[in-house]
């Protein structure tokens, strides 16, 4: 068409013209039909990866938390163990009434439990109540553990060398097993 507008005689070929014109017409209404259908398709895939996406998350947070419910329940069993053998050793070390530390170990393990068991009603609690929140997406999705492997120190932190005086042995073995012990002491004189 545009050819026809440059080369041709505008006036003289009207036929040649109005031909190219209807085909023109043609083409550009096949074109929007394609379009039109193209982004119908479009809409149409979008809506299926967004429903898609939206499966995978639920079920990303079923999962999630269906594993805190099970680790719950393992604290829950586990807790009614615990306290029984810290209160098993408890009794064990309060037999022993003349050691002050076997005295003192005994009151930490009593405290340590006290304390234990007010916060894991706190705490079994919650992560209960966060079961659901998690399934039902009012609350993230936990993170995974951390790697438990090695990660040096980033470039920029410099390394300090030990002191040599600290690496060459200045600690000694002490035998504990007499009744009577003699431990020297070296001391440089400044």
């Amino acid at each position: 068409m545009q050819r026809h507008h440059l080369e041709a005689d505008l006036y003289a070929d009207d036929k040649a013209r109005a031909k190219l014109e209807a085909a023109v017409a043609a083409c550009t209404l096949t074109r929007d039909g394609y379009a039109d259908a193209l982004a119908e398709v479009q809409t149409k895939i979008a809506d299926t990866e967004r429903r898609l996406a939206a499966e995978r998350a639920a079920a990303e947070r079923k999962a999630a938390s269906e594993q805190l419910a099970r680790d719950l329940d393992g604290v829950e069993q586990a807790l009614p163990d615990y306290l029984h053998a810290g209160r098993h050793l408890a009794s064990a070390l309060e037999a022993i009434h003349h050691s002050f530390e076997a005295a003192q170990m005994a009151t930490f393990i009593h405290n340590g439990q006290a304390q234990i068991e007010i916060a894991a009603a706190f705490v079994v609690q919650e992560l209960r109540n966060m079961v659901g929140t998690i399934r039902d997406g009012a609350a993230p999705i936990p993170a995974a553990k951390p790697d438990a492997t090695f990660t040096p120190a980033p470039e920029s932190v410099p390394y300090i060398e030990a002191d040599p005086m600290l690496r060459e042995g200045i600690f000694t073995v002490i035998d504990r097993s007499a009744e009577a012990r003699t431990i020297q002491i070296e001391v440089s004189r400044i």
